[in-house]
């Protein structure tokens, strides 16, 4: 699978960005997760969950999104070949 030039440099900004809530937001949802779970431990269990739940969520769309614009870029990369071709290259 080759992806095409563009989508790669978005899949780089995108895994920069990622990096970047991970290591600046990961510490405190971890300290909050802590300190609700010496104070209420079921109230930490519904932050963890819910902390989860928002997480997959914003994975599936990113991902969905990544495979939207890859299909996109490969069915426009299809339609620029078949225009430039021939007539007689095609078929009935």
């Amino acid at each position: 699978m080759v992806l095409p030039r563009k989508l790669g440099w978005l899949l780089i900004a995108y895994v920069a960005v990622v990096a970047y809530a991970l290591v600046t937001w990961l510490p405190t949802a971890v300290s909050g997760y802590r300190d609700l779970a010496a104070s209420n431990p079921h109230l930490a269990t519904t932050y963890l969950v819910l902390i989860a739940a928002g997480g997959l969520f914003l994975f599936g769309l990113s991902l969905w999104l990544i495979v939207r614009l890859w299909r996109n870029t490969v069915n426009k990369q299809a339609h620029r070949d078949r225009r430039g071709q021939n007539p007689s290259q095609m078929s009935a």
